[in-house]
């Protein structure tokens, strides 16, 4: 029985906790409730800064693409020549252009919203009442003005709400911003690789012109030959085959380059006749040469990834929004005005 006892009283003490530990509880849980920032890693943790200093000293004098313009870099005034046009006239980069402009439109709404808008309202009527009309049997002319000025709906950003929606409408102007700096380096490097294509395939049809020239010779020379018993007919059927593929390969090579020029018209975004013969003029160097050796920073100014990094910020931003929304939200709304009383003459 004594053991029993104790037992349902150690069972007592231990199962059943206190009324203030359940308080320090219940307090600890509340305390652990908080809101996690989001962690992201931006790419200069990931990315080193720079590389070895062995390989810095050797290109400590050699000028780096990413400080290069464009018309610098090409050399061919034929090429710089169709990429300015591309940069006019390219749909793709037109409508970069325009989301730009979208987005900073919305910019401007997301900055007034931070505002009270102000109106102003003013009012005036004159009218005349004659003597047959008049109570006093005199004629009157009496006159209504009225003036009101009032700021209407101005929400107080008291959970940032209206802020957040700011910062995301600007990381989304910037991300736009660097998006169309990336869409024009892409257009620029697909009309100069298309450029190039059609110079090594007018390079590829002048050999298979040549070539076909040279076959038919062999082939009036095998032809000859057989006439006089000179060669069998196999070896004329053979030298008369490779004259057939070489016309084939010529023709195959023609109608490539009729696609290449379309494409390249397609990519300025303007009629250009590129299929006319010398059209494309062979230089032998359409860009100037570029030492070997990149510091990492190329790849933190490459525009595409600096826009997918103010696209983050604008998504945190919105996040931010969405979460202040849920706190009510309060206006402030006030009016005054004035009004004249009617006067009588």
């Amino acid at each position: 029985m004594v053991f029993a006892q104790r037992y349902k009283s150690y069972l007592h003490t231990v199962v059943q906790p206190r009324k203030g530990y359940l308080a320090l509880l219940f307090a600890a849980t509340l305390s652990a409730c908080q809101t996690v920032p989001v962690e992201r890693s931006e790419i200069a943790d990931v990315i080193p800064m720079q590389w070895p200093q062995t390989l810095l000293q050797n290109t400590a004098g050699a000028q780096q693409p990413h400080q290069m313009p464009w018309w610098e870099f090409v050399e061919d005034p034929l090429l710089r020549q169709i990429i300015g046009e591309a940069l006019n006239y390219n749909r793709d980069l037109q409508m970069a252009v325009l989301r730009v402009e979208e987005a900073a439109a919305i910019l401007q709404l997301r900055r007034a919203d931070q505002w009270p808008t102000i109106g102003v309202d003013g009012q005036a009527a004159r009218s005349r009442i004659p003597a047959d009309m008049s109570m006093t049997q005199r004629s009157a002319i009496g006159g209504d003005y009225g003036l009101s000025v009032g700021m209407s709906s101005w929400e107080l950003d008291l959970w940032g709400r209206i802020r957040s929606l700011k910062d995301a409408a600007l990381e989304e102007f910037l991300a736009g911003t660097y998006a169309r700096h990336a869409v024009q380096a892409s257009l620029v490097a697909e009309v100069a690789r298309t450029y190039l294509s059609l110079q090594t395939l007018d390079e590829q049809i002048a050999i298979a012109e040549r070539s076909i020239a040279t076959r038919q010779e062999s082939y009036r020379i095998f032809k000859r030959r057989h006439e006089v018993g000179a060669s069998s007919f196999l070896e004329l059927t053979q030298v008369e085959t490779l004259l057939m593929q070489a016309r084939v390969l010529a023709s195959q090579l023609k109608q490539e380059r009729v696609d290449v020029a379309n494409a390249l018209t397609v990519l300025v975004g303007k009629p250009l006749d590129f299929n006319a013969p010398g059209a494309i003029a062979n230089t032998t160097s359409s860009f100037k040469s570029i030492d070997v050796g990149l510091p990492s920073v190329v790849l933190l100014q490459r525009p595409d990834i600096v826009a997918a990094e103010h696209r983050i910020r604008a998504a945190e931003a919105n996040v931010t929004a969405a979460r202040a929304a849920y706190f009510p939200r309060i206006s402030l709304t006030t009016g005054a005005g004035t009004a004249s009383a009617q006067l009588s003459g």
